[in-house]
């Protein structure tokens, strides 16, 4: 897990937020109890830094819209393919290919590009393996409405990712603000969200 430490700093802009070490470590045993080894693994996004840890036993490719995060993935784990794009601009060769898609989205309505991704790119059978939570996405009961339209949801894991509650801010951000809301953001920083880990399989007739 040492390449998860060599991370950048977490963005912002990008909604980023990294688990902490023993969440990576539940989901790459889920992943690895449920998909064969030699599978194709798809990660639409990867600021957790899960893709390297999966790298000897599957044929994983990531993608993000992050140039840091692209160039982070490709350096620890060159065995990776690294590549940015945008969720909604994964290129047609990725069409039914993976036997797995891995995501953690954003939060809101916004987070249907994931899932419409995973959609488009996962292969009859396959599984897809979301981190999400309905108490703070207002958009996670939608979106798995519609995700069960193509897959079938085998099972929700509770409480199975740990992120930190406050977003990333960088010093430049907070310059200009209050020490009461600076201690506001620190506090943050020392409490804990929990997503769930939602397991989907593509239907074969879809």
């Amino acid at each position: 897990l040492s390449v998860r430490s060599k991370g950048p700093e977490t963005k912002s802009n990008f909604a980023q937020s990294r688990c902490d070490e023993a969440s990576a470590c539940r989901r790459v045993a889920e992943i690895e109890r449920r998909v064969p080894e030699g599978a194709t693994v798809l990660f639409l996004g990867d600021d957790d830094g899960v893709s390297p840890l999966l790298a000897e036993k599957y044929q994983v490719t990531m993608i993000d819209l992050d140039d840091e995060i692209v160039q982070w993935i490709a350096e620890v784990a060159p065995e990776v393919r690294a590549r940015r794009c945008h969720v909604l601009q994964t290129p047609d060769s990725f069409k039914g290919a993976f036997q797995a898609v891995v995501a953690d989205p954003i939060r809101g309505m916004e987070a249907e590009w994931f899932l419409l991704a995973a959609q488009k790119c996962l292969a009859a059978g396959g599984h897809f393996f979301w981190a999400d939570h309905p108490d703070w996405n207002f958009a996670f009961p939608v979106l798995q409405f519609q995700a069960e339209k193509s897959m079938e949801l085998l099972d929700c894991l509770e409480n199975w990712h740990c992120y930190p509650a406050s977003t990333p801010v960088s010093a430049e951000e907070t310059s200009g603000l209050g020490s009461e809301h600076q201690r506001f953001l620190e506090l943050g920083r020392l409490i804990s969200l929990w997503s769930n880990l939602y397991i989907f399989r593509k239907r074969v007739d879809c």
